[in-house]
């Protein structure tokens, strides 16, 4: 059998499961390009950051925020894009109160989640990270910590960073670099 007629022979059920396992398992991959093309590319997008690597820092979360699922309404989230085809980036996590909770989830494309530096593998004293491709091999810089990489070359994160209370919107913009 030759490429050309790879699929001859098989039954209309066969035919079927394999397209469903072809949509679930490019599922994340089309979402998440989805996300990044909203946040970091198409200027036109309420919810464009600027671009890959500018961080859109958002308030409290309310029904017209759409962009992420279920969000809590006492921790402000924050966003950003890495493309790391070209060399590795450096993320700087402050050093915050160690009473305050937060974390910096980074996902690749295909939606596996290689790191989650913060508050509980981290502490709050604030630490480097170098984000990079998969393929990339090398000597972390002085003062790095660990390096985190993904199955892609484009690495986005979903920060939290506690509000205390409402009148603390202001501490979390600070911690948030906004």
């Amino acid at each position: 059998m030759t490429d050309a007629h790879a699929g001859e022979g098989l039954s209309s059920d066969q035919v079927e499961a394999i397209a469903k396992e072809a949509y679930v398992f490019t599922f994340p991959l089309v979402m998440n390009y989805r996300m990044m093309c909203i946040q970091a590319i198409d200027s036109s997008s309420k919810s464009y950051a600027g671009g890959f690597g500018k961080w859109l820092n958002l308030g409290t979360a309310s029904p017209q925020d759409t962009d992420v699922v279920t969000p809590n309404n006492d921790t402000p989230y924050s966003w950003a894009w890495a493309d790391l085809r070209t060399e590795p980036w450096v993320l700087t996590m402050p050093k915050i109160d160690a009473k305050r909770f937060y974390t910096s989830q980074w996902d690749d494309l295909w939606g596996f989640v290689p790191d989650n530096p913060g508050s509980v593998e981290d502490g709050n004293d604030g630490e480097k990270i170098l984000l990079a491709a998969p393929g990339w091999k090398g000597d972390l810089p002085d003062g790095v910590k660990r390096v985190i990489q993904g199955e892609s070359e484009f690495l986005g994160t979903l920060t939290r960073t506690q509000m205390i209370d409402p009148s603390d919107l202001p501490n979390v913009k600070k911690i948030q670099g906004a």
